[in-house]
C-alpha cells in the first residue's frame, strides 16, 4: 500500500528550498561580478599600501605611518596567500573579493531575520550588484571586511538581546572583534547596537551589568584595547592622509547616500511613504495586519526597524557629525556599511505592509539602479602598470631620462609611500632618478633638472613646476592621435614631458 504523504512537510521543504537556491544563483552572479578580471586593472596608491605592510614584519607593519588603516586584519589575511616579493594584483584583492561574496550571504541572513525569507532573497540580490560593493570587493583593501563584520555584528547583536544564546554571544565576540580588526569604522556599528539595547531597557538598574549583552560588550572593547593603544600612542599622524578630504555639506552626504545604495530619490521615494505608513500604524491610525509583526524568536522579541534605523543614521549620519566636528572623513567606501540598513529598511517596512511587497520594493531599486549601470565605465582606467608599459614601448633610455618627483624629505614614511609604485611596478630597463620638490628653488648642481637630455616626470602629490622653471627648462606636449597634451594621466599619476634645454 503506497503510504501517505505529508503535504505539510513538502511544502515546508519547498518554501525553504527556493529561497536557498536563489540565493545559490545570487552568490555565483555576484561571485563572478566580484571576480571577473580582478588583477585587471593596476595596482593604485592605497592598495600599493596594503601590499607593503603584508610585505614587512608585522610589528613593523603596526609602525608604518602611511597606512590609514592600522587594524591589521586585512595584512594578515594576505601574507599566507603572498609568497613572493611582488605577489599578482588578483591575489591582493582576493580576500576583499571573498568577504565581498561572503557579504551576500550573511545579508540574506539578516534580511530574514527581519522580515522573512523573501526580504533577505531581496536584500541579497540588491547588494550583488550594487555597483559601489563590487567596486570595493576588487580593491585590496578591507572595506568589504568592514561591511561584512558589520553585517553579521548585527544579526548577531539582535539575536543576543532578544533571545541570548551562547552561540550567539561567542559569535558576536568573535565578529565584531574581527570587524574592528580590520577598521576603525566598526565603532559607529557598536555606538547603534548599544542605543538600541539600552533604549529597551525599562527598570533594570543595575541588573543590566549582569546581562549577556554587557558582557559580550565588555568581552569585544578588551580585545580591541589593544589596537586602540596603538593608534592612541602612534607617533605619526594618520590623520594627515586623510588631508584630501573636504568637510561635506548636507547636499554632498546625501550624495553619497545615494551612491553606496542607489539613486537617492529612489531610495527617498520608497523608504520616506514606508516609513510614514509604519508610523500611522504604531499610532494606531492605520491597520497593517498583512504581515509578519515579529521575527521568528517569539511574540516577545523586538522589531528590528529600530536597530537598522539607528544603524543607518550611525553609519552615516556619524560619518557626518565626525566630518562636522573632529576631522572630514565623509567618502563613499567608509559609507559603505550604510548600504545594508538603507536597502534592508524599505524591504521591513514594505513586509509590515504586505510579503508580497518584498520583491516588488526591491524590482524598483533595481529599476532605479539601471541608469548608474549604463553610464558606468566600461573601460580599465590606466594607472601606474600603464605608465611603465608606455614608458618602455615610447621613451628612448639613450636620449631621454625618467624622474619622479617626490614631495616628501627622504628617509620618510611618506616618501617611501610615495616611492611604492616603482618597487611594484620597477622600470628594469632603466633608471629612475628622484627629484625632492621640497629642496626649494636653489637646486644642487647634480640635480637631474640640469640633464641636457629629454626628461618625463612622473607626477604624483609633488608640483616639480618650480623646480623646473627654476632650472631654465620647458615643458613639452605630448602629441595622441594628432592632439597636445600637456600631461599624461595614469590615476592618479600624470606624466609631464620635459624638452631638452636646446629646445627652448
Amino acid at each position: 500500500m503506497a503510504q501517505p504523504v505529508d503535504t505539510v512537510a513538502c511544502s515546508g521543504r519547498g518554501r525553504r528550498t527556493i529561497p536557498v537556491l536563489v540565493l545559490t544563483v545570487i552568490c555565483i552572479v555576484g561571485a563572478l561580478l566580484r571576480c571577473w578580471g580582478l588583477g585587471s586593472r593596476s595596482l593604485w596608491l592605497d592598495e600599493f599600501s596594503t601590499w607593503h605592510v603584508s610585505q614587512l614584519g608585522f610589528s613593523e607593519s603596526l609602525q608604518w605611518e602611511p597606512e590609514l588603516t592600522i587594524p591589521p586584519l586585512y595584512q594578515i589575511s594576505l601574507r599566507p596567500l603572498t609568497g613572493g616579493p611582488r605577489p599578482a594584483e588578483w591575489l591582493l584583492r582576493l580576500p576583499a573579493a571573498f568577504c565581498g561574496t561572503a557579504l551576500l550571504a550573511a545579508a540574506y541572513w539578516l534580511g530574514a531575520i527581519a522580515a522573512g525569507r523573501a526580504a533577505g532573497v531581496s536584500l541579497a540580490a540588491l547588494l550583488a550588484c550594487n555597483l559601489l560593493q563590487i567596486e570595493y570587493s576588487r580593491e585590496a583593501r578591507p572595506y568589504t571586511m568592514l561591511v561584512l563584520g558589520s553585517t553579521l555584528s548585527v544579526g548577531l547583536w539582535y539575536r543576543l538581546v532578544t533571545r541570548a544564546r551562547s552561540i550567539d554571544v561567542f559569535g558576536y565576540v568573535i565578529v565584531t572583534t574581527l570587524s574592528f580588526h580590520a577598521h576603525f569604522l566598526t565603532a559607529l556599528t557598536i555606538a547603534a547596537e548599544v542605543v538600541w539595547w539600552l533604549a529597551g531597557l525599562r527598570g533594570r538598574g543595575h541588573r543590566v551589568l549582569n546581562t549577556a549583552p554587557a558582557k559580550c560588550l565588555l568581552a569585544t572593547i578588551i580585545l580591541c584595547v589593544p589596537i586602540v593603544a596603538r593608534s592612541a600612542f602612534s607617533p605619526g599622524d594618520v590623520a594627515r592622509g586623510i588631508g584630501w578630504i573636504e568637510p561635506p555639506a548636507l547636499s554632498r552626504a546625501v550624495a553619497i547616500l545615494g551612491e553606496v545604495t542607489f539613486a537617492a530619490p529612489w531610495l527617498l521615494a520608497v523608504l520616506l511613504p514606508a516609513a510614514v505608513l509604519w508610523s500611522l500604524s504604531g499610532l494606531g491610525l492605520l491597520r497593517l495586519g498583512c504581515g509578519r509583526r515579529h521575527p521568528p524568536y517569539g511574540a516577545s522579541a523586538r522589531p528590528m526597524e529600530g536597530l537598522l534605523l539607528l544603524w543607518l543614521f550611525c553609519a552615516w549620519g556619524g560619518l557626518l557629525v565626525v566630518s562636522w566636528t573632529v576631522t572630514p572623513i565623509m567618502v563613499a567606501r567608509y559609507a559603505l556599511p550604510a548600504a545594508v540598513p538603507a536597502l534592508l529598511i524599505p524591504l521591513v517596512f514594505a513586509h509590515r505592509i504586505h510579503p508580497r511587497a518584498v520583491p516588488v520594493i526591491a524590482c524598483v531599486f533595481v529599476l532605479g539602479t539601471g541608469p548608474a549601470w549604463l553610464n558606468a565605465p566600461r573601460d580599465v582606467r590606466p594607472g601606474f602598470r600603464e605608465l611603465r608599459d608606455y614608458l618602455a614601448e615610447h621613451v628612448d633610455r639613450q636620449e631621454s631620462a625618467a624622474v619622479f618627483a617626490l614631495e616628501h624629505p627622504a628617509g620618510s614614511d611618506w616618501a617611501e609611500m610615495e616611492r611604492l609604485a616603482l618597487e611594484y611596478y620597477p622600470l628594469n630597463d632603466r633608471p629612475v632618478h628622484e627629484l625632492f620638490v621640497n629642496e626649494g628653488p636653489d637646486l644642487p648642481p647634480d640635480s637631474i633638472l640640469y640633464d641636457p637630455r629629454r626628461l618625463y616626470v612622473i607626477e604624483f602629490r609633488a608640483d616639480p613646476g618650480p623646480l623646473i622653471e627654476a632650472a631654465g627648462r620647458e615643458t613639452e606636449p605630448f602629441v595622441q592621435e594628432g592632439r597636445p597634451y600637456s600631461r599624461l594621466f595614469f590615476e592618479p599619476y600624470r606624466l609631464l614631458k620635459i624638452a631638452p634645454p636646446g629646445n627652448r
